[in-house]
């Protein structure tokens, strides 16, 4: 099987699956750390301009999160751990706190040794390109920039079917 024909049966493969509604049900226990809906971006499919030609070239983890938000701080420890196991395969964590300052998010990080970028978007213009409702939201770019899906809810970023899902978006 060629190289070719092996990435357009992934391709449809991806595209049936995220586009199944029994499999998008499913999804919640898949993700076993609770997340309450992994499905398509309805709304978008190309993570806005400059942060899509900024990360070109890398499987983008990009989650909105709070310091006020329970379920995102229980998050934070996991998803700083993923970054660190999956860097090297192309995989960047982006964090986007909807905190009012840049000191609540850096106390956070040094009170729970959080080795993530730290980006705010204190007014939420970045959270609103994405179409993000709630928190925590993260959205999942191919190495293209385009949206492959999204997750509303805490996820266990350490189960192993979720890094399996991530190694196949990683390997695409």
């Amino acid at each position: 099987m060629t190289e070719k024909t092996l990435n357009f049966i992934t391709s449809s493969l991806l595209v049936l699956f995220f586009s199944s509604a029994s499999v998008a049900s499913d999804l919640s226990a898949f993700l076993k750390g609770g997340a309450s809906s992994f499905y398509p971006a309805t709304t978008r499919t190309q993570a806005p301009g400059e942060f899509a030609k900024k990360n070109k070239g890398k499987v983008i983890l990009i989650n909105f999160w709070a310091t006020w938000c329970a379920p995102c701080r229980a998050e934070m420890s996991d998803l700083s751990d993923l970054q660190k196991k999956l860097a090297k395969k192309g995989l960047v964590v982006i964090p986007v706190s909807q905190d009012k300052s840049m000191e609540e998010v850096s106390d956070f990080y040094a009170e729970n040794e959080i080795s993530l970028p730290k980006h705010l978007d204190p007014d939420g213009v970045l959270k609103k390109a994405f179409g993000a409702t709630g928190l925590p939201m993260t959205y999942i770019l191919d190495r293209q920039g385009n949206i492959l899906g999204d997750i509303q809810g805490v996820v266990n970023w350490s189960d192993p079917d979720v890094l399996a899902l991530l190694e196949h978006f990683l390997k695409s």
